[in-house]
């Protein structure tokens, strides 16, 4: 008996100390300027928001102490002209560098885009971005960055193999186990 007790006293003890170790929520103390719709972790620790109006992107700094709570924004560059997404596919490549490709909204209208865009935090620049070949739209299909650095687009509406992958200006080609080969990228 006092054996149960004893684990039970523990347990609960794990428990209440756990709780007591969780993350909260905390309000910003400098909202963002426009909102912030999708966010990206960078790889330097800043994040990059695309505001409410999407089109626009803020980066969040942290502050000395390595604070979000009390980190600043600042404005960066736009998106390319006439690609304003909303529900794309994208991924932080290993260098830094954010890719956005396709929408199922572009311009606030319903429309499956197969438009993209890849951002450079270096240069503060977007940079269009051109869809695979065929591909007539992308919308919000699912992506990967592979462990290779390959990042990869599913055409969710198709069911063809070798017809499933985002190109970022690579010519290279991965040869799948199907013999299909596929356009890649690395980053």
């Amino acid at each position: 008996m006092p054996r149960k007790c004893f684990l039970a006293v523990l347990c609960l003890s794990l428990a209440i100390s756990s709780e007591s170790l969780a993350q909260t929520i905390q309000r910003l103390s400098h909202q963002p300027p426009d909102g912030a719709g999708i966010c990206f972790l960078l790889t330097d620790a800043t994040v990059l928001c695309q505001g409410n109006s999407e089109s626009d992107f803020y980066k969040l700094t942290p502050d000395n102490t390595g604070s979000y709570v009390n980190g600043t924004w600042a404005k960066m560059a736009n998106l390319p002209a006439g690609y304003v997404p909303d529900a794309f596919a994208s991924a932080v490549l290993s260098d830094g560098r954010v890719v956005i490709t396709g929408g199922e909204y572009l311009n606030g209208n319903f429309t499956l885009t197969n438009l993209g865009a890849i951002y450079d935090p270096k240069a503060n620049t977007w940079t269009n971005l051109a869809p695979p070949p065929t591909w007539q739209y992308i919308g919000d299909s699912p992506s990967v960055v592979l462990p290779n650095g390959i990042f990869m687009v599913g055409n969710k509406l198709t069911r063809r193999p070798g017809q499933s992958f985002q190109e970022l200006g690579s010519e290279t080609l991965m040869q799948k186990k199907d013999g299909h080969s596929c356009p890649t990228a690395r980053s």
